[in-house]
């Protein structure tokens, strides 16, 4: 069984965060791909792990190592991989031509009884949406460890797969393991656990634990069943230029950015983001209209959605036909990811390691993406596809070099650090202008609404950490800029060369008059560097933000490699620091 990584754990197994408001992000940031000499730059001395051989994934990589407490809802857990266990032994293992399935390469159909057999680290089955697949082989590989996907051993584990995996593709990375066809009902997540709960409880001879332990189960699923009984509703005027499609949505926090619009020839399809639900409207239209919306949203949830007419003055005598999955309001985690081909239009460089991407997205588009929201690109590596998440950018700090084209939905924005020894960021680094490559639709936690009543932002960051607060910094220093409101940003690197857009930070703290102000920290600093020096410590937090969660309403961010991450967590703890906290990992 592969061992657990060493960490540093925000709190102990016993302990709850009472006071923290903690979410947490999927977000490139870079972090995911740090080596592990980079890491150790961030860290205090104190904090510094014993680093093992050289191998891939490099030991500080989020593909071994874990942060946050353990199986906490749609946050990636990470431990350590044995040698020669990283995805590309994975997806080698695959084209050797030995059997992964167990059964000879037949293609069975599987009653819940028989999958119910199967739930032992030495003969692991799992149902994922309709079909079984023989999991044993893959458990050494399994970046979130053995007990983390043995939970979903001998059962349906769609669920439980799509709270923290839905932007994998499963289908590649376990094709080779399939068994079969599922044939009746397995038990899912819900169900098992209750089977499981009812074990324990017998074992233990106590009803106490079961009673307790089912009753907030319960109140979970009554939760979850209110909220898929209320059901957004839509209707639509028209005008002689245009029509509009208006759905209520009665969400407060709803923003035009949680509205993705796409057309084509006839089809249009409107997708609202509604908390952890999906709405959809997918209609024929009655008529053509222009690849240019208007998407306007009220502070009561109500979305308008304009699109203009391509023949001025023809009366519509319906907005149009119904097509699949119309007026469909479902959880978010369980729909697939909508990948769309964008193509690219430029890369610029960054620094010697770091370029900015500018993918077009498809005619008939519309797809903003929310601050501090990722998106997932995929490429096919030796017939797997690989997948990895990037927070989207601004092309710049500077109001002048932004794109309208981006405020329109047209253009996404992708800072890449390119790793020569990588999986997928050589192929992204080989992309030629005109190329077509896939990127998925937005995810994130992120609120923008946490910024409303924020007197102070707070940002530590390392390295490519920076990306998920270019556009919270532009957005709270420009875009909705308010005089009471300070921002700080302490941002760590290894070298002045490696500092993401240096310059522009430190002009857009000149003019701020004081509201803004940047600290690098640089761990291995030249000689003709002035700056701070070091790594992140209780000493350096201390210097850079003396009053933190003291001296108004604070909003802290935190983002950089696992390790890193953890360690600000635990300093904000000694800082007694007990206001908005929000992690992006």
């Amino acid at each position: 069984m592969a061992n657990q990584a060493n960490s540093v754990k925000p709190y102990a197994q016993d302990e709850k965060p009472k006071v923290f408001k903690l979410s947490n992000d999927r977000t490139n940031a870079g972090s995911a791909q740090h080596s592990a000499a980079n890491l150790l730059d961030f860290l205090s001395p104190v904090s510094q792990f014993p680093a093992p051989a050289s191998q891939f994934p490099a030991p500080a990589s989020q593909q071994r190592l874990q942060v946050g407490r353990k199986n906490s809802p749609g946050q990636r857990v990470k431990v350590e991989l044995k040698p020669y266990h990283s995805l590309m032994d994975w997806i080698r293992l695959g084209n050797t031509g030995e059997d992964l399935t167990g059964v000879g390469g037949k293609v069975l159909d599987v009653t819940p009884d028989e999958l119910a057999k199967h739930c032992s680290e030495t003969d692991a089955w799992m149902c994922l949406k309709g079909k079984v697949y023989n999991v044993t082989q893959y458990l050494d590989f399994h970046p979130g460890g053995i007990d983390e996907i043995m939970r979903g051993a001998g059962q349906d584990a769609t669920s439980l797969f799509n709270e923290v995996h839905r932007w994998v593709n499963y289908e590649s990375m376990l094709k080779k393991c399939m068994v079969g066809k599922m044939v009746g009902s397995p038990l899912n997540k819900a169900q098992s656990r209750l089977l499981q709960l009812r074990r324990e409880s017998a074992s233990s001879q106590s009803t106490s634990s079961l009673n307790s332990a089912t009753s907030s189960l319960g109140a979970a699923l009554k939760d979850l069943q209110t909220l898929s009984t209320f059901k957004p509703r839509f209707d639509w005027f028209q005008t002689n230029d245009d029509v509009t499609v208006v759905i209520y949505t009665k969400w407060p926090e709803m923003r035009h950015e949680h509205v993705i619009i796409d057309k084509e020839g006839l089809c249009f399809s409107a997708r609202l983001f509604v908390q952890n639900f999906t709405y959809q409207v997918h209609l024929e239209l009655d008529d053509k209209v222009l690849d240019k919306y208007v998407v306007k949203v009220e502070k009561n949830g109500k979305v308008g959605i304009t699109l203009t007419k391509e023949t001025p003055n023809r009366i519509w005598i319906d907005v149009g036909l119904p097509l699949a999955n119309n007026m469909t309001w479902e959880e978010t985690s369980t729909k697939d990811l909508v990948y769309r081909d964008c193509k690219l239009l430029s890369k610029l460089e960054v620094t010697h390691d770091t370029k900015l991407f500018m993918f077009a997205l498809p005619a008939g588009c519309r797809m903003c993406i929310p601050i501090g929201h990722h998106v997932y690109v995929k490429s096919s590596i030796m017939g797997t596809d690989v997948t990895r998440p990037y927070t989207a950018v601004l092309p710049a700090l500077k109001p002048e070099l932004q794109d309208s084209r981006m405020t329109d939905g047209k253009v996404l924005f992708l800072m890449v650090k390119v790793y020569s020894s990588g999986i997928l960021t050589p192929v992204i680094d080989r992309l030629q202008i005109g190329d077509l490559f896939p990127v998925s639709s937005p995810e994130g936690s992120f609120q923008a609404s946490l910024l409303d009543a924020c007197t102070h932002l707070v940002m530590f960051v390392a390295g490519t950490g920076f990306t998920p607060t270019v556009r919270l910094i532009y957005h709270t220093l420009v875009e909705e800029f308010k005089q009471e409101r300070r921002v700080t940003l302490v941002f760590f690197n290894k070298t002045e060369e490696d500092v993401l857009w240096q310059e522009e930070l430190a002009e857009l703290s000149e003019q701020s008059k004081g509201m803004f102000v940047v600290h690098h920290v640089l761990s291995q600093p030249g000689k003709q560097w002035e700056g701070m020096q070091g790594r992140i410590s209780l000493e350096l937090v201390n210097k850079c933000v003396p009053l933190i969660g003291k001296d108004g309403q604070y909003l802290v961010c935190v983002c950089g490699p696992t390790l890193f991450t953890a360690l600000a967590v635990n300093i904000l703890k000694e800082l007694d620091y007990n206001q908005d906290l929000h992690i992006f990992t």
